[in-house]
């Protein structure tokens, strides 16, 4: 799983990759506006501040970097399906979670393993499309 690496396999906050966007990370991150809030209760968090797109941007590297935190970052992982490819929180306590969802990902990929094991049963082949 390739994407299980560029989402959750690696250290918290790591740039995955050595090129592209990768490299540019840490210069936009620092770059993001951040505010404490306090809470009615006196708890102090990190907040985005603003709106759009650097704001989505920020609250999304405060989810990461609480991951790290919290020591979740490595349950967050991509679905091995060819094509759905979305990120999901591995909850399965061995934490060899591989799909979004069982029920749609996972099953089809338990029916097509069937089918090709079927196939090579009866020495017939099975077309992908």
């Amino acid at each position: 799983m390739a994407n299980e690496t560029l989402i959750g396999g690696g250290a918290p906050g790591a740039v995955a990759g050595a090129g592209g966007a990768g490299r540019e990370l840490p210069g936009i991150a620092a770059a993001l506006r951040t505010r404490l809030e306090v809470s009615d209760d006196g708890r102090v968090a990190v907040a985005a501040a603003g709106s759009g797109a650097a704001a989505a941007l920020a609250r999304i590297l405060l989810i990461v970097a609480g991951a790290g935190s919290n020591g979740t970052w490595s349950r967050l992982k991509a679905c091995s399906a060819a094509g759905c490819q979305w990120a999901f929180y591995d909850r399965s306590p061995t934490r060899t979670g591989c799909w979004c969802s069982m029920r749609v990902c996972g099953s089809r990929s338990k029916s097509r393993a069937y089918r090709d094991r079927a196939a090579v049963r009866t020495g017939t082949s099975r077309d992908d499309g």
